[in-house]
């Protein structure tokens, strides 16, 4: 099956749609501030339009834990990292991390508001296959197990990772790499 990749600028969608937003997506939407403008305005503007278009939008536990341990841990980098703290534990206990922690939260609270929460399907993966393919050094676990959500619930895939190029999926996206890709 050929991954097709469609831009979000000109994605014009034809019914209600299913779609699976990775954390690729969701950081510049709701971590805005640690990235560019461009990306923050293409996503932000993209979730408005879906939301307006009444899509379903997916979300599972994978997506919600990365999203939330990369916002944590760029704003630890943020902070000075190791050169302030011992390690991101003792910064995660810190008085400092508490409106980041509140931060993350609500916007995870945002995000559930406006997705349909789904299971990662785990148990009827072919988990050898997948072990597999990771020891090659050539794929990430998540993303492997994004893929087979995806196809497991007919999703379309947002994301701005370009690991996803040869997934078989259909994906919208403003990754300028990927869109070449075509």
């Amino acid at each position: 099956m050929m991954t097709n990749i469609q831009s979000v600028l000109s994605y014009r969608f034809t019914a209600p749609e299913k779609l699976f937003f990775d954390a690729s997506v969701w950081l510049p939407i709701f971590a805005s501030h640690h990235y560019s403008p461009d990306s923050v305005g293409l996503y932000s503007n993209f979730y408005k339009v879906c939301l307006d278009a009444k899509c379903e939008i997916y979300i599972d536990t994978l997506i919600m834990s990365e999203f939330i341990n990369t916002y944590a841990r760029t704003e630890f980098n943020h902070a000075g990292g190791t050169l302030r703290y011992k390690n991101f534990k003792l910064y995660r206990a810190s008085g400092e991390f508490t409106p980041i922690a509140d931060a993350i939260a609500a916007a995870c609270r945002e995000m559930l508001k406006h997705s349909i929460r789904i299971g990662s399907g785990f148990e009827t993966v072919n988990a050898k296959t997948l072990l597999d393919d990771y020891a090659t050094g050539k794929f990430d676990f998540n993303d492997q197990m994004y893929v087979e959500i995806c196809k497991a619930n007919n999703l379309k895939l947002v994301t701005h990772d370009g690991d996803f190029k040869d997934s078989g999926l259909f994906i919208l996206t403003a990754n300028q790499t990927l869109l070449s890709s075509v």
